[in-house]
């Protein structure tokens, strides 16, 4: 049985963990951290540390006036494409606020900014859709193909997951952000285009 999955994620920027209040712990065996329904208090930890670090701001109304402000801020993510045991994440440069335009240039058969250092593309034949993880020739080249069906149905799959991250960022924003909670959760939540 063949897995296929598309789920939002962020690479994390590493920050000082005292320099903000609250609490963070890295993981040991990744730098990407997936945003969907299983994610953790913690995993909005690190988006919210790395966001401020990536941008060099605090945790404060600067901030949120940021997250509201489409193209603001910056951080590297996007979608993680996964098949299996193979996985195409995000490189360089991909913003995770371009999730959406990706899925909406792949439904009109537009290869979509991936980022570069890997540098993903997408390539489109009828009724195929193939997401190769780098330029043709190099040496950790790998596929993952879909029907445009499948691309469809995992679109709105990604787009489900993502609006159950909704109750983990609330209860987070509830937890560390006494000052405005009903603020910092709408940056947040505009922030990701949800």
């Amino acid at each position: 049985m063949v897995l296929i999955q598309m789920k939002l994620c962020f690479e994390i920027h590493y920050f000082d963990e005292s320099a903000y209040n609250f609490d963070v712990s890295f993981p040991k065996d990744s730098s990407f951290i997936i945003l969907d329904e299983n994610s953790t208090e913690n995993d909005i930890s690190l988006l919210v540390g790395s966001l401020l670090s990536f941008n060099d701001l605090c945790l404060n109304d600067e901030f949120i006036e940021a997250l509201l402000k489409n193209d603001e801020l910056a951080l590297v993510g996007g979608i993680a494409f996964k098949q299996n045991e193979t996985i195409i994440y995000p490189s360089c440069c991909a913003d995770i606020q371009d999730w959406r335009e990706v899925i909406e240039g792949v439904k009109k058969g537009e290869t979509s900014w991936l980022g570069h250092d890997p540098s993903p593309w997408f390539e489109f034949q009828e009724d195929q859709i193939t997401l190769w993880s780098d330029e043709v020739g190099s040496k950790d080249l790998h596929v993952i193909r879909y029907t445009k069906k499948e691309f469809e149905c995992l679109s709105h799959e990604l787009t489900i997951s993502i609006e159950r991250l909704l109750p983990i960022i609330e209860g987070w924003v509830a937890s560390n952000y006494l000052e405005a909670p009903e603020k910092l959760y709408s940056g947040l939540k505009q922030y990701l285009l949800i």
